[in-house]
C-alpha cells in the first residue's frame, strides 16, 4: 500500500494535536452505503455549477461523489458530539500547481468534501481543510479568495463548515512544528513522519552525517519564540507562568488549568511552555509580551512584573 509522508503527517497532527480519537487516511465511501440527503446533495450540485461554472465542469453527481476521496479524515468527541476534520494535503516540491486553475480545482476537493459529509455523515458543521507546505504567492491569492466564495455559498445554503487554507509559513508553524514538540511522547511504529523525523534527530544527534545535515537541535531552537508564543497563547503563558517555571509536567498541569481546554490541547501547550524554559528562552518571550499590542494591557503589566524578577531589574 503507498503512503504518503503529507498524508501520514496530517494522520498525526489530527490525532495528537487536534484530539480526533477516529482517524483514518484516503477515506473513501462504499457504493453500498445510502446517503442520507442526497436528493438535496444532487440539488446542491447543480447550484453550485451554476455559481461557479469552472469548479465542477461537466463531471456528473455521480461521477464527483463516488469517485471522491478524503486523505485524511479524524472525529473529536468534544462533550460527546463527535466533531469532523476533513483534510486534503498535496506535497509537492516545486510547489502547488495544477495548472492554470489552481485555485478551482482546490475549490472542487473542499465542496466536494463538504457535499461528502453532509451525504455519509449527516453533519453541517466541521473543519474542512487544504493543506500544503508551498504555494506561489501568484496562485496563494486566488485560492484563498475562491476559498472565500465558496464559504459564504455554502453558509447562505445553511451549512456552518469552516474551510481553512493552511500553506507555506502556517503549515510550518501550525502543523509541523506541534508535531515536532509532541514528537518525543509518541512512540507508535505506524506513523510515518514522526518516525521519519526522529529518526532525522537521532541520526543528527550522534553526528553521523554532520556534512549533510544541520545538527537537529538547532533546527529546533531556530524555531521563532514569537510562534511558540502564538502556539501556547500569551495570556496562558503568563497565567501559568510560575508553573512553567517551576518545571510542572503537562501532566500534572491537567489539574490546575481551569480553561475548557480539550486534554491534549492543554498538554501541548504545556509542552510547548516547558520547551521555552528548557531552552532559556523566557526573557525573550517575556519582551515580546510585554510589546505585544492584541492582548490585555493587565497581561502586558504581568509580564512587565516577572521580567524584573527575571532579569533582577
Amino acid at each position: 500500500m503507498k503512503i504518503e509522508i503529507g498524508e501520514s503527517a496530517i494522520y498525526s497532527w489530527l490525532r495528537h494535536i487536534k484530539g480526533c480519537k477516529l482517524v483514518q487516511t484516503n477515506w473513501k465511501p462504499s457504493p453500498q452505503w445510502e446517503g442520507f440527503h442526497t436528493e438535496q446533495v444532487y440539488a446542491l450540485i447543480e447550484e453550485v455549477k451554476q455559481c461557479f461554472p469552472n469548479i465542477f465542469k461537466k463531471s456528473t453527481s455521480t461521477q464527483l461523489l463516488q469517485q471522491a476521496e478524503i486523505d485524511s479524515l479524524g472525529v473529536c468527541f468534544t462533550g460527546g458530539e463527535p466533531f469532523f476534520y476533513a483534510v486534503e494535503v498535496a506535497f509537492h516540491e516545486d510547489g502547488l500547481l495544477y495548472g492554470d486553475d489552481t485555485a478551482e480545482r482546490v475549490a472542487k476537493k473542499l465542496l466536494r468534501i463538504a457535499l461528502l459529509l453532509y451525504l455519509h455523515f449527516n453533519t453541517k458543521q466541521g473543519e474542512i481543510i487544504f493543506a500544503t507546505p508551498k504555494v506561489h504567492p501568484k496562485n496563494l491569492a486566488q485560492i484563498t479568495q475562491k476559498i472565500q466564495d465558496i464559504a459564504v455559498f455554502m453558509q447562505q445554503q445553511g451549512f456552518s463548515y469552516h474551510f481553512l487554507f493552511i500553506a507555506n509559513e502556517k503549515f510550518e508553524t501550525e502543523i509541523l512544528q506541534p508535531l515536532q514538540d509532541v514528537s518525543d511522547a509518541v512512540s507508535d511504529t505506524t506513523e510515518l513522519f514522526l518516525r521519519s523525523y526522529k529518526l532525522f534527530c537521532l541520526v543528527q544527534k550522534n553526528k553521523k552525517y554532520s556534512n549533510n545535515f544541520p545538527d537537529a537541535s538547532q533546527t529546533v531552537q531556530q524555531t521563532p519564540t514569537i510562534s511558540l508564543l502564538r502556539a501556547i497563547g500569551m495570556q496562558f503563558f503568563i497565567k501559568y507562568y510560575k508553573y512553567f517555571k517551576k518545571g510542572v509536567s503537562p501532566k500534572e498541569m491537567l489539574s490546575i488549568i481551569t480553561e475548557d481546554f480539550t486534554d491534549n490541547s492543554k498538554r501541548n501547550r504545556c509542552s510547548t511552555a516547558n520547551r521555552i524554559f528548557r531552552e532559556q528562552r523566557q526573557v525573550e518571550a517575556l519582551e515580546l509580551i510585554t510589546k505585544a499590542q492584541d492582548i490585555p494591557q493587565n497581561t502586558k503589566n504581568t509580564a512587565e512584573a516577572l521580567l524584573k524578577e527575571e532579569t533582577h531589574i
